[in-house]
């Protein structure tokens, strides 16, 4: 996991107690990043399997329980299909905000994203500054998207 434009920042990694996510650590600043991969559904009623699209949603929770606020600013996203074409999404903030977190404060937002194949993958990073003017990125790890039925090896 790359973590920090930074390169005054030295990061400390340790995998998370649940298995996924990431524990990233700063000084001054301790932050816990953890993609909620239980929350990526398919969503059917926003698809159209025969016209090649599909429909997914998923959700993320980012908490500071350090020192230091840290505010939102950024994210990148590469959404990659079955076929291995990927959509770049780059945007301000997520879902219309960028979430200023005090220490011990948390922020979980749902989006969504849409393939042309039954399953897929996501990954990316999301752009923090400091309080204190630190700027850094945290890596989010690649996640599947995947429809109910679809084969677990269909990605290539």
């Amino acid at each position: 996991l790359s973590c920090c434009t930074d390169k005054n920042l030295q990061p400390l990694l340790s995998q998370s107690s649940e298995g996924y996510g990431s524990r990233l650590i700063f000084t001054p600043v301790f932050f816990l990043f953890r993609p909620n991969f239980s929350g990526t559904a398919f969503i059917e009623a926003q698809s159209k399997p025969a016209q090649g699209l599909f429909t997914f949603a998923y959700t993320i929770t980012v908490a500071n329980e350090g020192t230091v606020g840290v505010q939102l600013i950024a994210r990148h996203w590469d959404i990659e299909d079955a076929t291995g074409q990927i959509e770049t999404v780059d945007g301000l903030g997520v879902v219309g905000k960028q979430p200023l977190l005090q220490p011990g404060e948390s922020f979980e937002y749902t989006s969504g994203a849409q393939l042309r194949t039954s399953a897929g993958m996501m990954s990316g990073f999301f752009f923090f500054v400091a309080v204190d003017g630190t700027r850094f990125e945290t890596t989010v790890p690649p996640f599947v998207l995947q429809a109910a039925g679809t084969a677990p090896g269909l990605l290539h």
